[in-house]
């Protein structure tokens, strides 16, 4: 699931199959004439007890991830757990957050 992408075709569909190192598409990273820093990439992966969502760090093969680990930085530092999430829900009106919990914000000059 990409989110806040723009594709680079309109033949990336659901379904559309891709292969390992292909671009996709670019961030959005300007809305509005302003920056945000609000571009998502969620992965589910189906198992035998259903679907489990994993943070992409997970999945990056090592030579592209090695991009992220020359700042010292390593898998675990880029994935909220399930326990500091729930611990801090989110509450939003529709597609508004009414609130922001109190998780740092996480954006990386990389």
């Amino acid at each position: 699931m990409l989110f806040h992408v723009d594709l680079l075709t309109d033949e990336l569909v659901v379904g559309a199959e891709v292969t390992a190192g292909q671009q996709l598409g670019y961030a959005r990273m300007i809305s509005g004439g302003s920056v945000h820093h609000d571009f998502d990439i969620g992965a589910q992966i189906y198992t035998a007890e259903g679907v489990r969502y994993a943070s992409y760090f997970e999945l990056l093969d090592a030579g592209v991830f090695s991009n992220y680990s020359s700042f010292g930085l390593n898998r675990s530092d880029f994935i909220i757990t399930e326990s500091a999430r729930d611990a801090d829900p989110l509450t939003c009106d529709g597609e508004t957050f009414t609130s922001f919990g109190s998780l740092d914000s996480w954006v990386f000059n990389l």
